[in-house]
C-alpha cells in the first residue's frame, strides 16, 4: 500500500501546493543573498561598457544582470522602457563615442527583452545636425527629444515610431535641452540656459522653475508630481541633485556632497532616487550605479557589476504579470498567482485577465511576460 500510494499522481492543486511552497523559499533564500548584495528594490536597466563598448543591461531587484543589447559596432546606451513595459527605447553612437558626441546619434527602440532592435530616427533625420535626451510619455504614445542645430536645439516630440513629429518649444536662441514628461503627460519639463523650464506638451509660453546662478540639467517630475529633480553643476567636477516644486519653491538637495552625482530617476512610487555617481575615492575613473531615499538618505551603491555603469532607470511597475509592482515578473509573482489558484480576487491575487478568478490564463499571461 506504502509503494502504491507514494506512486500516485498528484492533482494540479497539490502540484501547486508544492511548487508554491518551493517558489516561496527559494525566493526567501533568494532575497537573503541579494540583500547582502546591495540590489535595488526596482528592477532598472541602465547601460555599461563591461564588454569593450557600451550595451544595454537590465539589474532585477533579485541581483540578476541580464544583457538586452548586443552589437559591438555601436555604444548603446540611454535605455528608457516604456511605461506600458513593451518596449525599450535607446541611442546609438559608434562604438567608442558613447555620450560626448551628439551630432553622431540615432534613436533605436526593441522589444523589453532587447530583440527586435530597429532604428527609428536616424542619424541626420530631418535635418536634425544633433538630437539626444528621448523620453517616453506616460501613455507610451509618444516621444519627447531636443534635436535641431550644432548649438543645441529645440523641443520635439514624435509618435512611438519616430513619426508625427511636432514642435513643442520655438526659443530664439534654439538651446532647449533634456526633456521629461509630468506624469499626466500635460506638461514637459526642460533646461534652458542653465535654469529649469516648464512648457505645455503642446507649445506655449514657458515658465521658469530654478532661476540662481548655478546651472541646472535633466529635470525630471516626481511620479506624484509634486516634485522636480534635476542635475546641478556645483563647481568644477561636483554635481549636485536637488529638487523643488514645479513652481520652484522648497528648493533643496537631495545629494551634495562634493562628487559628481548624475541625472536623477525615480523610483515608481517616488521614494528613491537613482543616479550614477563617481566618487572622489574611485580611483578607476568609472562611474557606478547609486541609489538614495528621496528625502537625501540612505545613499547605497548598488551592485550592478563590472565597468562603467550609467544612465539608470526603475521600469514602470504596469507590466503584466508584475502582480507584486516590483518592476519585474519572477518568481515572487507566480508564488502569489500560486497561492490564489482556482479562487476568486483581483489583479493583487493574480487575476491578471479581470476574469474575476485566478486560472490558466493566468499563468499564461505571466508566462508571457516572464523577467528572469
Amino acid at each position: 500500500m506504502g509503494f502504491i500510494r507514494r506512486q500516485q499522481k498528484l492533482g494540479l492543486g497539490q502540484i501547486l501546493v508544492v511548487s508554491g511552497f518551493a517558489v516561496v523559499l527559494g525566493y526567501v533564500l533568494l532575497k537573503t543573498f541579494a540583500a547582502t548584495l546591495n540590489t535595488p528594490p526596482n528592477t532598472l536597466v541602465f547601460d555599461s561598457n563591461r564588454t569593450g563598448n557600451y550595451e544595454v543591461y537590465r539589474l532585477s531587484a533579485a541581483g540578476a544582470v541580464t544583457q538586452l543589447t548586443n552589437d559591438s559596432t555601436y555604444d548603446s546606451w540611454w535605455p528608457k522602457l516604456s511605461p506600458d513595459g513593451q518596449q525599450l527605447l535607446f541611442y546609438r553612437t559608434p562604438a567608442g563615442t558613447h555620450d560626448t558626441d551628439y551630432s553622431k546619434t540615432s534613436l533605436w527602440i526593441a522589444n523589453s527583452d532587447g530583440s527586435n532592435p530597429h532604428q527609428i530616427v536616424a542619424n541626420g533625420a530631418n535635418g536634425w545636425v544633433v538630437q539626444g535626451h528621448a523620453e517616453w510619455s506616460p501613455d507610451s504614445s509618444r516621444i519627447v527629444m531636443f534635436a535641431g542645430n550644432a548649438g543645441g536645439g529645440l523641443l520635439f516630440t514624435t509618435d512611438a515610431n519616430g513619426g508625427n513629429i511636432k514642435l513643442v518649444t520655438t526659443t530664439a536662441q534654439a538651446s532647449d535641452t533634456d526633456p521629461s514628461w509630468s506624469p499626466d503627460g500635460s506638461r514637459i519639463t526642460y533646461a534652458f540656459n542653465g535654469d529649469i523650464w516648464i512648457v505645455a506638451a503642446t507649445g506655449g509660453t514657458p515658465t521658469q522653475v530654478s532661476t540662481d546662478s548655478l546651472v541646472d540639467y535633466d529635470p525630471y517630475y516626481s511620479p506624484d508630481g509634486s516634485q522636480i529633480a534635476w542635475l546641478t553643476n556645483i563647481s568644477a567636477n561636483v554635481w549636485a541633485i536637488r529638487a523643488a516644486s514645479p513652481n520652484g519653491a522648497n528648493l533643496h538637495d537631495i545629494i551634495n556632497d562634493g562628487n559628481i552625482n548624475s541625472k536623477p530617476a525615480w523610483s515608481p512610487d517616488g521614494s528613491l532616487v537613482y543616479f550614477h555617481r563617481h566618487s572622489s575615492d574611485n580611483a578607476g575613473g568609472f562611474f557606478e550605479l547609486w541609489m538614495i531615499n528621496a528625502d537625501g538618505t540612505g545613499l547605497t551603491q548598488l551592485n550592478a557589476g563590472t565597468g562603467s555603469n550609467e544612465y539608470p532607470q526603475a521600469i514602470p511597475t504596469n507590466i503584466p504579470g508584475d502582480i507584486n509592482g516590483d518592476g519585474t515578473v519572477d518568481v515572487k509573482d507566480l508564488a502569489i498567482l500560486a497561492a490564489h489558484f482556482r479562487q476568486t480576487g483581483d489583479a493583487s491575487q493574480g487575476d491578471l485577465d479581470g476574469s474575476g478568478t485566478i486560472d490558466i490564463t493566468d499563468f499564461s499571461i505571466l508566462a508571457l511576460h516572464w523577467s528572469n
